[in-house]
């Protein structure tokens, strides 16, 4: 009841369940931690990564050297991850419980008996799955998880539908089981990726003229090439930038000159110079 799911939690499952979705909010969150309040994907504060901490230390209070009591109660800890994780999928205060049951981690295969097209029957489940309000983009969760049950197995939708989370290595096989249980006559490709597109590595080595960049608090920067990707790069023209104290691709989105951190306007001009090399405008080279 503090975590506020929709139903009760009984076994090994659900505890799993709950778990990547309270991951998937979180590292959301910090995906999306920019200076400056936005409605990219749900309306959230600026900083909301400590906007979460803050409301989540309302549950604990403090001994004279400001650090969190020790004798912490399950309740307490429960209420204060429901509050971290409501900064996320319930800014608007519309969704009224967690529904952790849509997570697409680990059941086993049913026996398929269904005579429908996976997305026909992927349409009919989610009829008795409780599905998201008030999210910007819709409720995309069945044609997202779709795509991720068919070729993009590292990209589930979590979270109510709002979030983002990348499954252990010994979670995938639990997912794609889902998978196989909520679209019926879909083959999973985990490996299409790769195939199609090649590791990072191989990227950087035969592609030509592209700046990589990463925000330093992006979660998703654990999928990105090499950081010596001029390096690796033929003709070095490839390269990746890391920047510090960025959000995701916060280098793309509208400046904000007050809130900005200077390594952001740094990169900024780097990726200028370099574009404005490929193009022949570089009176420096």
């Amino acid at each position: 009841r503090h975590l506020r799911t929709c139903s009760q939690i009984t076994d090994g499952l659900g505890a799993l369940r709950t778990e990547f979705y309270a991951l998937g909010s979180l590292a959301t969150l910090a995906m999306l931690d920019y200076p400056y309040s936005t409605n990219f994907v749900v309306p959230l504060p600026a900083n909301p990564v400590k906007y979460a901490c803050d409301e989540t230390l309302r549950h604990f209070s403090y001994n004279k050297v400001a650090r969190i009591e020790h004798n912490l109660d399950m309740d307490r800890l429960l209420a204060a991850l429901n509050a971290a994780i409501n900064v996320f999928v319930n800014s608007t205060g519309a969704l009224k419980c967690h529904n952790v049951s849509r997570e697409l981690l680990g059941v086993h295969p049913s026996h398929f008996r269904h005579k429908l097209t996976p997305l026909r029957h992927a349409l009919e489940v989610s009829q008795s799955i409780k599905q998201p309000t008030g999210a910007n983009l819709g409720d995309i969760s069945i044609p997202w998880n779709y795509q991720a049950c068919s070729e993009m197995v590292l990209e589930p939708l979590t979270s109510d539908g709002y979030g983002f989370a990348i499954e252990t290595d010994d979670q995938v096989p639990g997912v794609l089981d889902t998978c196989l249980s909520r679209y019926y006559g879909l083959h999973p490709d985990p490996d299409w990726l790769e195939r199609s597109f090649g590791n990072g590595k191989q990227i950087v080595r035969y592609a030509r003229n592209i700046v990589f960049s990463d925000g330093e608090k992006d979660p998703w920067r654990v999928g990105g090439v090499p950081q010596n990707a001029k390096q690796l790069s033929l003709d070095g023209s490839v390269v990746h930038v890391l920047i510090e104290s960025a959000a995701h691709h916060q280098d793309l989105r509208s400046t904000d000159h007050a809130r900005d951190p200077p390594q952001l306007k740094e990169a900024r001009k780097l990726e200028m110079r370099h574009i404005r090399k490929w193009l022949n405008l570089d009176s420096n080279k």
